[in-house]
């Protein structure tokens, strides 16, 4: 039966006058019609209009079309106080709630609940914060030191990790049950200690025992066994609880030779176990139980084992998701911003820069088959350092009023056309090495004083041009081995030249 609004307000109403229930109309309505057709909010709501005397069951008359609305108007309440509800909306601007949910969502807005966080930092902790990422950034664009980063953390592993889920059930039939989580349940301490390749060491503490200083002191002897054939520094990142900070760990520290990491405090998003390892633990963790502590030692080994420290050991589908990733990057208005990407695409790679200063950008890119564009507008101080092998597509660096910029590129036998142009962008680093480049390399620089361009090229066989104009103070640096082609600098008389050619053809114009 289809609803019908003015026969279920009739049935209501008639079901109050024989003195039943909203829940007994309700039950009765549906009994006789067809499961469903009363919800229960709609008879309570109508019976509570009849024992307030209002017994009109028919729709009051309406103006007619809704007004308009000033969309602009409720964008702004809504960000500048982005917690009132639509209900609250629509008093405000006396219309529909379904209105201003037709608005918002055509703006697309979303109502999103907050988070919770561990703990709500003060302006000085916030600053804190700040002025660490910032110092690593800079000493990171100085002398990368990522390889070198070691990081530990701990993390309690339930016996029982039951996933909640939902069931399709048929009309009248409750859900399941999923007990919920008892935090006096039993778990074991998880420690590990881990490095951008892998797993370096973990282990297991016996039930009922937590981390103290002289047990994470004796832990980390047992990691230096383990990364005793280590060639290269420690740089130790882990966070501020009580046994990593004390005075007995800051000394074992220090006579390991390691070097300590600054961590801003209460900042788990900035610690690589609880924002990457850990998470993909609790995925593998769902749904498993474990009678004893051998059973999850077990579970632990094989998923640590998967983690192989050898990256070409990512499974395939893993290698297939980095293959055919999103080759189209854009920031705006983000500063200090990181990319790192290694592809083999079959679509373009676009990567545009504005208004975000101090970015940098690494890429590593095996034999694209498509176009290569790098756009930089208004953004000081960037670093693209970019690696491609074998390129059979155009790849194009447009740099605009972008001063301090650095790239540095090592292309390997490209069979299409480099073009890099600079404009307004003064005291630009640019090194490039290429190897038996068969199509040419133009290098355009305009209104750029004190730019230093260096450029290896081997065995080229296509004509390489630099044109230099209103540019002074430029240092111009060319070393090309057995080329076959010509190559031809144009430069204004204040540049600095200095040229390696060995069996060349080169051509230097003033």
């Amino acid at each position: 039966m289809e609803k019908n609004r003015g026969v279920i307000r009739e049935l209501l109403k008639y079901e109050f006058e024989l003195g039943h229930t909203a829940k007994e109309a309700m039950d009765n309505i549906n009994r006789a019609k067809g499961h469903g057709i009363v919800a229960k909010r709609t008879a309570y709501e109508w019976f509570s209009k009849f024992k307030n005397n209002q017994m009109e069951i028919a729709d009051k008359k309406r103006a007619g079309r809704p007004r308009e609305i000033d969309r602009a108007a409720v964008i702004n309440t809504v960000e500048a106080h982005p917690s009132m509800t639509t209900r609250m909306l629509a008093e405000d601007f006396d219309c529909a709630q379904s209105q201003i949910v037709e608005i918002l969502h055509a703006a697309g807005k979303k109502w999103l609940r907050s988070r919770w966080v561990p703990k709500e930092l003060t302006e000085a902790q916030k600053r804190k914060r700040v002025e660490i990422a910032t110092r690593l950034l800079r000493r990171h664009r100085r002398s990368p030191f990522f390889e070198y980063i070691v990081t530990c953390d701990e993390k309690w592993i339930p016996f029982v990790n039951d996933e909640r889920h939902g069931e399709w059930r048929s009309p009248g039939q409750k859900p399941g049950q999923t007990p919920r989580k008892d935090f006096r349940a039993k778990k074991a301490m998880l420690c590990v200690w881990w490095d951008r390749r892998g797993p370096i060491f973990w282990e297991l503490l016996e039930q009922g025992k937590t981390v103290k200083s002289g047990v994470y002191c004796e832990q980390l002897d047992r990691v230096r066994r383990a990364l005793r054939n280590r060639r290269i520094p420690v740089i130790f990142l882990y966070d501020n609880a009580k046994p990593h900070r004390s005075r007995q760990t800051r000394q074992k520290v220090e006579d390991l030779g390691w070097e300590p990491l600054d961590h801003a405090p209460y900042s788990p998003d900035m610690a690589p176990s609880d924002f990457y390892l850990f998470r993909s633990l609790e995925h593998w963790l769902r749904g498993k139980k474990f009678k004893t502590i051998e059973e999850m030692r077990e579970s632990l080994e094989e998923f640590f084992a998967s983690k192989d420290r050898d990256c070409d050991s990512f499974p395939f589908v893993c290698k297939k998701s980095l293959t055919n990733a999103p080759t189209t990057t854009t920031i705006k208005n983000s500063p200090s911003t990181i990319i790192s990407t290694t592809t083999k695409p079959t679509t373009p790679i676009t990567t545009t820069i504005t208004n975000s200063p101090s970015t940098t950008i690494t890429s590593t890119t095996d034999k694209p088959t498509t176009p290569t564009t790098t756009t930089i507008t208004n953004s000081l101080s960037t670093t693209i350092t970019s690696t491609t092998a074998k390129p059979t597509t155009p790849t194009t660096t447009t740099i605009t009023n972008s001063p301090s910029t650095t790239i540095t590129s090592t292309t390997d036998k490209p069979t299409t056309p480099t073009t890099t142009t600079i404009t307004n962008s003064p005291s630009i680093t640019i090194t490039s090495t290429t190897d038996k480049p068969t199509t040419p390399t133009t290098t355009m620089i305009t209104h750029s004083p004190s730019t230093t361009n260096t450029s290896i090229t081997t065995k080229p066989a296509a004509p390489t041009t630099t044109t230099i104009t209103n540019s002074p103070s430029t240092t111009n640096t060319s070393i090309t081995t057995k080329p076959a082609a010509s190559t031809t600098t144009s430069i204004p008389l204040s540049t600095t030249v200095q040229a390696f050619n060995f069996d060349t053809m080169a051509n230097c114009t003033r």
